[in-house]
């Protein structure tokens, strides 16, 4: 069995990166080009604006997510975990 020797976790926030943006996105576990027809549609049907964090919003999670669990040996370091912003 092979050994598993990180994670990668990913998240985007409400309305930063709908279905149709133009960088792609996966529908169904398949990556698929951009569809601006199917983005303007999602912008039109969001019911809030888009959430973008700010800078201090972005260290807060980074710090909460490269502590130490309790009663484990996995440790996150900043170069392994860091959040970008997309426009």
């Amino acid at each position: 069995m092979a050994k598993t020797i990180g994670y990668m976790i990913t998240w985007t926030t409400y309305g930063t990166w709908l279905q149709g943006d133009n960088r792609g996105y996966v529908k169904n576990g398949k990556i698929l080009p951009a569809n601006p027809m199917l983005s303007d549609s999602n912008k039109h049907n969001l019911t809030k604006k888009p959430i973008k964090l700010s800078k201090t919003h972005r260290t807060i999670i980074t710090k909460a997510n490269t502590k130490r669990p309790n009663n484990s040996n996995i440790k996150f370091t900043p170069w392994q975990f860091r959040i970008t912003m997309s426009i």
